[in-house]
């Protein structure tokens, strides 16, 4: 749900097209580069009713599925991560 927030373009962190994250990601700077965008999407996510939390979650899924992203696993059933998301809804 935050890929875009992850990969949006902050001067200096891509170096290569190979990378899974940005070199900032697990840094402080990670939140402070990019605050105003991470506390809109969370805003926005935490409005969402059960259900289309889990829409949101199926579909991003289905769009990012066997891309390199640090943290994420794909190996799991495809209901698996919408069934989570609406568990801690």
């Amino acid at each position: 749900l935050l890929y875009d927030v992850i990969f949006m373009p902050v001067p200096g962190v891509f170096v290569s097209e190979f990378q899974d994250s940005p070199l900032d990601l697990r840094t402080p700077d990670f939140y402070v580069n990019r605050r105003g965008t991470i506390e809109a999407v969370l805003q926005s996510i935490a409005k969402l009713s059960t259900e289309a939390l889990g829409e949101l979650v199926e579909d991003a899924r289905e769009r990012y599925a066997g891309q390199r992203i640090a943290g994420v696993r794909w190996e799991y059933p495809p209901d698996s991560y919408r069934l989570v998301a609406c568990g801690m809804g």
